[in-house]
């Protein structure tokens, strides 16, 4: 099963579908469309962003970091990422 924050980043292209897109995530099946925001899997990066299509390979599934935000598309996962550094530095 996936890792996911307490406080997920629901970007607005993946509102709609939210509830739906992580259970399926967390039985790994795929979920055309969707990007994640993770906690970085490499010390020194603030965040990875990762299609949702690659979870399909067991190894990237069970190696994934804490999911943070979840997107409709990756210029929004972008957006997502930017947003939560924002806040950090706040």
């Amino acid at each position: 099963m996936l890792k996911w924050s307490e406080r997920v980043r629901i970007g607005s292209r993946a509102e709609e579908g939210y509830s739906k897109a992580r259970k399926k995530l967390d039985a790994g099946e795929k979920v055309k469309g969707v990007w994640l925001v993770t906690k970085p899997s490499i010390p020194g990066n603030l965040f990875d962003i990762v299609q949702s299509d690659y979870l399909a390979q067991k190894q990237l599934y069970d190696a994934l970091p804490e999911i943070c935000g979840i997107a409709g598309s990756k210029e929004e996962a972008v957006e997502l990422a930017a947003e939560m550094v924002k806040e950090i530095l706040q």
